[in-house]
């Protein structure tokens, strides 16, 4: 999408630019991604300890 834009506004990018666009945009992926992963993991861990606590109070005559 940036070279897009890029082309779009006339621009034309030099390699150097272009590599670090891309980079750029590969790096903020990955760190959404970490972002997302971890929160899921955390969403897991929660749901999990309460259906465990659930569990062991239904297990107690």
């Amino acid at each position: 999408l940036v070279l897009e834009i890029a082309a779009a506004r006339e621009h034309t990018l030099t390699p150097a630019e272009a590599r670090n666009a891309l980079m750029i945009v590969t790096g903020l992926n990955m760190g959404t991604e970490r972002l997302v992963n971890q929160a899921s993991r955390k969403m897991a861990e929660r749901v999990a300890e309460r259906f465990a606590g659930r569990a062991f109070v239904k297990a107690i005559p």
